[in-house]
């Protein structure tokens, strides 16, 4: 069998798609302020305003998805990854989402913080 009946054959077989599997998130809905800041490395009120500060900037118009994670998650997940300095995988592990979508948060989280402080802190 040649290279091109090999082609033209797999053609034939209809493909379909894996469906992703969305783990649950965890570790964000800290109620209890002690563990806010033994886990984030600052106090909620802290958070709150750098939240208000750089949330707007941090939601993507391009990801028009379902599971996109919102500024509010975003921020914590950024400020235990500098807190623990940890891998990404760890972080993705520990939070249930993927090691890219670690990888792109934490991009756009510390341009944000290195825009704002540059400008205004």
């Amino acid at each position: 069998m040649d290279l091109l009946n090999l082609l033209e054959s797999s053609n034939d077989v209809d493909y379909i798609p894996k469906r992703k599997i969305y783990r649950p998130r965890i570790n964000f809905d800290i109620s209890n302020n002690f563990e806010f800041r033994e886990k984030f490395r600052m106090r909620r009120e802290e958070a709150e305003y750098v939240l208000s500060q750089i949330g707007p900037y941090l939601l993507n118009s391009n990801w028009n998805k379902l599971y996109q994670l919102c500024p509010k998650d975003q921020l914590p997940l950024a400020l235990h990854w500098m807190g623990n300095s940890s891998a990404y995988h760890g972080v993705a592990d520990m939070h249930g989402i993927r090691k890219s979508s670690v990888c792109k948060i934490l991009s756009r989280v510390l341009t944000r913080l290195s825009i704002r402080c540059s400008n205004k802190w």
